[in-house]
């Protein structure tokens, strides 16, 4: 009985709970029709709104897309009509009303700038139930497209290395190098270009042949006339500058035109017409060296000389063709000697060198590219600056003070033409048959005050003249080592003649003449090809920027060139 009282009050509980819940929704069934109803009003009003908005970005994105369209098609070089006729021949056709449409141009045949402002009102569907009748789609686009003028320097490594196979293995380095310089031309030196375009092409080894005709509109020291090419010092790699002794290239800014960068001096040191090692001997008057050629540290082949301001793409590619490699590497001196053709001051130069000058192609500075380098904040204008290497930077030669110049210890006899006893002053070794020039030093009372001095036979060398004759190797030898076979004074002679330029210090001042470059807003691009990651390193550092970095392979080296020539098209047309 428990039990069963106890099922019944619990069904009686459960009863009355739904019945309550019954009633209730009796109750409120009209309230929430209601309710619903303004939802969905809401929902519809909401879904209205948006259909709007989307008119509103429709219109407004083909209003957009029009003056896109327009602006560049008005301010395209290509085209010959009228900017503002282009201009609204699209709204046109887009069935825009033009009269909503304003178009303000500064066009001719080197620049067109093209601004376009339009607008259209979208009348709303829902939005007005906020009191909104209408919205307004407006936009404005400017374009721009000018042809830039253009400066590249060309810095290209010919040291030794270039004489080997690349890791293709069916080509020198060099003949790689070339093939890619070509076609670096080729997509550059255009009909479109011409009159655009300028070339300079700066070869490099453990120097950078100048050339008579740059290295006499500089102030340069005039030991002698034998090369062509400078040995700069530390401080001048912090500038684009090169000291110029042309009337109206005194000063800029803070830098003194009148003097070297490098100190107390008015002049550049010109590099010593010597050969450090390799050959023995270059008598002028036989035939001993003619299969031991002279390494020499400054080249003289035409081959090596750089070529200024060109766009003869024949000329060029001739050029390019001879190049020859051998020697030690100085990127450093490449970048130095490229940026300074870039450089405005270097057209105070340029235009007063000789009018048959052989770094041109007809004499003189082409008469499109009268004014160049162009001053660096000039509008519409590029600076370019490429440079290439195979390697890492190697020591530098440069002759000792007390060698460049004046007199020598030696004397010769110019009538002797005897191949291994060519000094005139040569005495034998005691029980020797080999002969050796001698010094003033050597000579006693006796022989001069025998025949060949009242001969007059006796000249004195300058130290210039001896370089000219002999390497230092040759010189050391025959001069210390062969009087007393003694290999200290061989040792001793040899290093005190030159000294040098370390590795690490000529990649310092590779970069200051990069920074220098870049302060400038010059564009670097640099190529490693197949180098170490030492050099990689450098020579990204040397680059605007990383991209503007490319190490390669093999033929890999001709993409990157194409890639340049490129991305040069590319900024030669500013949108």
């Amino acid at each position: 009985m428990s039990g069963s009282k106890g099922m019944k009050m619990k069904r009686f509980g459960q009863g009355r709970v739904m019945r309550r819940a019954m009633g209730f929704r009796r109750e409120e069934g009209g309230a929430m029709i209601i309710f619903g109803l303004t939802i969905f009003v809401m929902m519809l009003w909401v879904g209205g709104m948006a259909i709007d908005f989307m008119r509103f970005e429709y219109d407004r994105s083909r209003v957009q897309y029009t003056l896109d369209r327009a602006a560049l098609a008005a301010a395209s070089l290509t085209q010959t009509e009228d900017c503002e006729t282009v201009a609204l021949d699209y709204f046109t056709k887009a069935g825009i009303n033009t009269s909503a449409v304003s178009v303000v141009g500064n066009c001719n045949d080197l620049s067109k700038t093209v601004q376009i402002s339009a607008r259209t009102e979208v009348k709303s569907m829902f939005l007005n139930l906020l009191g909104i009748d209408q919205m307004v789609a407006s936009g404005t686009s400017t374009a721009e497209e000018s042809t830039q003028d253009v400066e590249i320097s060309l810095v290209l490594d010919v040291s030794g290395s270039m004489n080997y196979l690349d890791n293709s293995g069916s080509q020198t380095k060099l003949a790689a190098l070339q093939t890619a310089a070509k076609e670096f031309l080729d997509a550059l030196l255009t009909e479109d270009n011409v009159g655009r375009v300028s070339v300079n092409i700066i070869p490099y080894n453990m120097q950078v042949h100048a050339g008579e005709d740059v290295l006499n509109q500089l102030n340069v020291t005039d030991e002698h006339n034998y090369s062509h090419c400078i040995d700069f010092e530390e401080a001048d790699f912090e500038t684009v500058e090169i000291s110029s002794n042309v009337a109206g290239a005194l000063s800029l800014g803070e830098i003194s035109l009148d003097a070297s960068p490098m100190g107390n001096t008015n002049d550049l040191q010109r590099t010593g017409h010597f050969d450090s090692y390799w050959t023995t001997i270059n008598h002028p008057n036989t035939s001993v060296d003619d299969n031991q050629p002279r390494a020499l540290v400054c080249p003289i082949s035409d081959a090596s000389r750089i070529t200024l301001m060109s766009e003869n793409l024949e000329q060029l590619g001739d050029r390019i063709d001879a190049l020859v490699a051998g020697g030690n590497t100085s990127i450093d001196l490449g970048v130095k000697w490229g940026s300074y053709f870039l450089n405005p001051r270097a057209e105070l130069v340029l235009k007063n060198m000789p009018s048959d000058s052989e770094n041109f192609t007809t004499g003189g500075i082409p008469a499109a590219f009268a004014g160049r380098p162009f001053e660096y904040d000039r509008d519409n204008t590029l600076k370019i600056l490429v440079v290439m290497t195979d390697g890492v930077n190697t020591p530098q030669f440069m002759l000792d003070d007390n060698y460049t110049e004046g007199d020598s210890t030696l004397w010769w006899d110019p009538d002797d033409s005897q191949s291994n006893t060519w000094m005139s002053h040569y005495r034998p070794r005691p029980g020797w048959n080999n002969d050796y020039f001698m010094s003033r030093g050597d000579y006693t009372e006796d022989y001069f005050s025998g025949t060949r001095r009242d001969q007059g036979r006796d000249e004195r060398l300058t130290w210039p003249e001896v370089w000219a004759m002999m390497s230092v190797k040759y010189f050391a030898y025959y001069y210390q080592y062969a009087r007393d076979w003694d290999v200290n004074d061989y040792w001793d002679t040899y290093n005190d003649v030159f000294n040098y330029v370390r590795s690490d210090e000529k990649n310092n001042r590779l970069q200051d003449a990069c920074d220098a470059a870049k302060s400038e807003d010059v564009i670097v691009y640099t190529i490693g090809f197949e180098v170490s990651d030492q050099s990689a390193v450098v020579m990204e550092r040397c680059a605007s920027s990383a991209s503007n970095f490319f190490r390669v392979e093999g033929t890999e080296i001709s993409e990157a060139f194409g890639e340049i020539a490129n991305a040069i098209q590319r900024l030669k047309l500013t949108f």
